[in-house]
C-alpha cells in the first residue's frame, strides 16, 4: 500500500504575488493512494552433524508479480514502473579446524533487475570455557556490485566481531567503502549491530532438526 499526503504540497501557481500560496492550483495529480499484491518464495536446507563439516544452502525469490509501483496510470503517463523481481541465494560451511575452532565460510548473492551484489568471507569461531556453548568470532567479509551503468566492482569491506552465548549470537561490524579510499575522498562507512538467535538441534530423533 501507497499513500501521499497532499494537504501541505504548494506549487508556484498558487502563489499571490505576495507573500502567500493560497490561490488555487492548476496541478493535476494522480491518485494519492493505492494498493498491489505481492509474493515471495524461499527455501532453506541445513545439516549440521555432531562431528563432520555443517552445510546450509538457501535460495528465493521476491516480486514475483512485479507489480507496478507508481502512482500515475499507463494512460497518464506512458512507460512502467514495476517494482523487478529479485532472486537471491545463500550458501555456508561450517568445518572444524581444531579443538574448538570453527572456519565458517559464507557467501550471499541478490540479482534485480539490472543490479547484482555479491557478498563472501568467512569467519572464525573460538569456543570458550568448558561447554560449547560460549564462543568468540570474527572474521572479515567483501561485497562486489554491478548494476546497468557500471561493470562489476570491489564496493565494500566488512570486519566483523561476535559473541555467541547459548543460542544467540551478538555481532557487531564495520561496512567501509572502497571507493572512498581509491578515490582519495573521505572515508565512508558503517557500523552495525546485530543479534542472532541460532536454535538448537533435537538430537533424539534419527534425523536433526533445527528446534526454535
Amino acid at each position: 500500500q501507497r499513500n501521499v499526503n497532499y494537504d501541505n504540497f504548494v506549487f508556484d501557481d498558487q502563489f499571490d504575488g505576495s507573500s502567500n500560496f493560497d490561490l488555487p492550483s492548476g496541478e493535476i495529480l494522480p491518485t494519492n493512494n493505492f494498493s498491489y499484491s505481492d509474493l515471495a518464495v524461499g527455501l532453506n536446507y541445513s545439516y549440521n552433524p555432531e562431528k563432520g563439516p555443517g552445510l546450509f544452502l538457501g535460495a528465493s525469490m521476491h516480486h514475483i508479480l512485479e507489480p507496478e509501483i507508481s502512482f500515475y496510470t499507463e494512460a497518464e503517463v506512458p512507460g512502467t514502473n514495476k517494482l523487478f523481481r529479485k532472486y537471491s541465494g545463500h550458501a555456508g560451511l561450517r568445518l572444524r579446524l581444531a579443538e574448538k575452532i570453527d572456519l565458517l565460510p559464507r557467501a550471499l548473492i541478490y540479482i534485480q533487475g539490472p543490479h547484482t551484489a555479491i557478498n563472501s568471507g568467512t569467519n572464525f569461531r573460538f569456543e570458550f570455557g568448558s561447554t560449547d556453548n560460549a564462543a568468540i568470532h570474527f572474521g572479515g567479509w567483501a561485497r562486489f556490485t554491478n548494476n546497468a551503468e557500471a561493470p562489476m566492482t570491489w564496493d565494500a569491506a566488512v570486519a566483523m566481531l561476535g559473541i555467541e552465548y547459548e543460542s544467540f549470537l551478538i555481532g557487531f561490524s564495520y561496512d567501509a567503502k572502497i571507493l572512498s579510499f581509491t578515490s582519495g575522498g573521505r572515508p565512508q562507512g558503517a557500523l552495525e549491530f546485530s543479534v542472532t538467535y541460532i536454535g538448537n538441534y533435537d538430537n533424539s530423533n534419527s534425523y536433526l532438526c533445527p528446534s526454535f
